[in-house]
């Protein structure tokens, strides 16, 4: 026992120093812009739902959108989980296509219950990935000609939390997250003019570190054999400076720079949900709204507000039952959300569709499987098109540790 125990501390710190390196698994075009892609919050388990989670209170997985879920979980003291995601994308433009895959970590948290009213979590989670390869081929300029451009960057933002959620009266629930926020990003441009045979290449490299709070609230309304759940949440915003270094090189010279630019503020996010559970089958709808458009930006992209429509249905015939097809969870769940970046005036809408499974591996494992279809860009303007194909396995380990073995 105390081998397995060791191995699995170990695990954890060997995954806790990949997560920290913020593994990308998109490579998405768009990620140059901004802070990169936003990635959504939550396990595997919710990802198989649409990432809903705002008015959802699951029994045995544990709810990281809002805080006041956590004393949720019901015949465990303490669960570990670690998510792990596999990514194809394929990327169309102007009658080109690429496609490549990436993969990595996408989730990292531990859950223990420390009353009957309250239960706590810490762990780490991407919020942004900022990782691309684009090649721009045949660009003209006045000064350089024809010339080939790359654009390399890799890199992203990651949270460290820590939350706790209460039980304040018998209907209704609270709770409160703290994230500290840390990224790096590092944005290499390569020019090549083949008419003057000219190389130029400019590496920049910013890094931030930042803290912001998030709150919930969920309120329980009994409705005959259902249950209605009306879930609330709210993140404080936050403003980071970036600090960061550029390295000029040419075909004759190279420069360096340090300094410090503009602060980026990630907005407050506002979110409501409502859920409905009859035991077997849970029913959720999410709302959620972010104020992007506060940060101003003088190249040709801009900021512009965010919100996400999210929906997700969760069946599990009977959690406690003997038969193993009882106690699997089947999901399906869509969403609609537009950029929080709008580039050379053009908006965009992107969609996703998820379906997942929950396999309960005795009585103190489960695995989380889910698979989720996004599209995302435009072919306007000569834009990018992406459609990405992600493949997710979520483990947990459940009221494993630290309990005292009891023999008669």
């Amino acid at each position: 026992m105390m081998n397995t125990i060791k191995a699995l501390f170990s695990a954890f710190f060997l995954i806790l120093a990949f997560v920290v390196q913020g593994q990308s698994i998109s490579g998405s075009a768009y990620n140059v812009f901004g802070i990169g892609s936003l990635e959504h919050t939550g396990l595997v388990s919710f990802e198989g739902m649409g990432n809903i989670g705002i008015a959802s209170r699951s029994a045995e997985n544990v709810n990281l959108k809002n805080p006041a879920a956590l004393n949720s979980i019901q015949g465990y003291n303490q669960i570990f989980d670690v998510g792990f995601t596999y990514s194809f994308l394929n990327q169309s433009s102007e009658g080109q296509s690429l496609n490549t895959s990436s993969g990595g970590i996408n989730g990292l948290n531990y859950w223990f219950r420390n009353s009957s009213r309250m239960a706590m979590t810490f762990g780490f989670s991407k919020i942004s990935d900022a990782s691309y390869d684009v090649t721009d081929q045949n660009a003209e300029n006045n000064v350089l000609g024809n010339y080939d451009a790359r654009h390399l960057g890799e890199g992203g933002t990651t949270s460290f939390y820590f939350g706790a959620g209460y039980e304040l009266t018998e209907r209704l629930n609270v709770g409160a997250r703290f994230n500290f926020l840390f990224g790096s990003m590092n944005h290499t441009e390569s020019f090549y003019s083949p008419e003057l045979s000219t190389y130029l290449e400019v590496e920049e490299d910013k890094w931030f570190t930042s803290a912001l709070f998030d709150f919930g609230a969920q309120y329980i309304i009994p409705f005959g054999k259902n249950t209605i759940i009306l879930g609330a949440t709210l993140s404080n915003g936050t403003s980071a400076g970036v600090a960061y270094e550029t390295i000029i090189e040419s075909s004759t010279d190279t420069l360096n720079y340090t300094g410090a630019s503009s602060a980026i503020k990630i907005p407050p996010k506002y979110g409501l949900g409502v859920g409905v559970n009859n035991g077997s089958l849970s029913i959720n709808l999410d709302y959620e709204y972010q104020p992007w458009g506060m940060n101003t930006n003088g190249n040709d992209y801009s900021y512009r507000d965010r919100t996400i429509l999210s929906a997700g249905i969760e069946f599990q015939k009977d959690r406690t039952s003997q038969e193993y097809l009882d106690r699997m969870s089947y999901r399906i769940g869509t969403s609609t959300f537009n950029n929080y970046i709008s580039i050379e005036g053009i908006n965009y809408w992107n969609s996703s569709f998820s379906a997942g499974l929950g396999l309960p591996i005795g009585v103190r494992g489960l695995i989380n499987l889910s698979y989720q279809y996004v599209n995302n860009g435009t072919l306007s303007n000569g834009l990018i098109y992406e459609q990405q194909h992600s493949f997710s396995i979520g483990l947990s380990f459940k009221d494993i540790w630290f309990r005292k073995s009891v023999y008669d």
